[in-house]
């Protein structure tokens, strides 16, 4: 269906087996996307505690949901993705609460190995990625400029190489040649496959950047 109600959408789906955290007050059963804005910790109540003290509730409200709108929706997906394995983690290792923001580097770096050599190297990247914005979004610090989590991640990255995808071969003028030659540009579809594949060759841009995703998640704010 293309047109499913607001609580459809927002009804939380079942866990598959290796997405499964146990959840608490601070990280409620929601989708991927609105974990980064809903997920909390005791160092982020505080911070909203103490912000309370100076500013009306309803400014806090709306600057957080300003903050969040900045993260396009497939962004927060995969940012959500990374919440959870660090959660998971945590909870693995007992971890508890008030130690997973501000997480130490020792802890993000215990995080990487846990996972390094299993996923890719950009995997790990998307995660903590994911992490850092959660962290940035409830004010607390993260190790920037960290050469102790630089090595860790260099290491993760080597030991996921064999999990990378294939190079595959670059698109040619010769393929946008063989395209034109099959392309009636009185027809409008095809003067926007046209159109598409010039934006996307000269911009050196990847499709994924330039299409719309499915006819039910078209965004007039995003897409052509």
């Amino acid at each position: 269906e293309l047109h499913n109600t607001s609580e459809q959408q927002l009804a939380p789906r079942k866990a598959h087996k290796d997405r499964l955290i146990a959840h608490n007050k601070f990280r409620p059963n929601v989708r991927a996307a609105e974990r980064l804005n809903t997920w909390s910790s005791p160092f982020a109540e505080n911070q909203k505690s103490s912000d309370l003290l100076k500013l009306p509730e309803h400014l806090l409200a709306e600057t957080q949901s300003l903050i969040a709108d900045s993260f396009a929706d497939q962004t927060k997906s995969s940012y959500g993705a990374g919440l959870l394995r660090y959660h998971q983690f945590c909870d693995r290792e007992n971890i508890p609460d008030e130690m997973r923001m501000p997480a130490p580097e020792l802890l993000i770096a215990g995080f990487v190995a846990s996972h390094a050599g299993s996923v890719s190297g950009s995997t790990i990247r998307s995660w903590l990625s994911g992490i850092r914005a959660w962290h940035i979004m409830n004010q607390a610090p993260w190790p920037e400029n960290s050469e102790f989590l630089a090595l860790a991640r260099r290491s993760a990255n080597a030991k996921g190489s064999h999990l990378r995808r294939t190079q595959r071969n670059p698109i040619t003028l010769q393929h946008l040649l063989a395209l034109r030659a099959n392309l009636t540009l009185d027809n409008p579809f095809h003067c926007a496959v046209w159109a598409l594949a010039l934006t996307c060759f000269w911009g050196c841009r990847r499709l994924g950047e330039l299409t719309v995703p499915s006819e039910s998640k078209f965004s007039p704010a995003h897409h052509i």
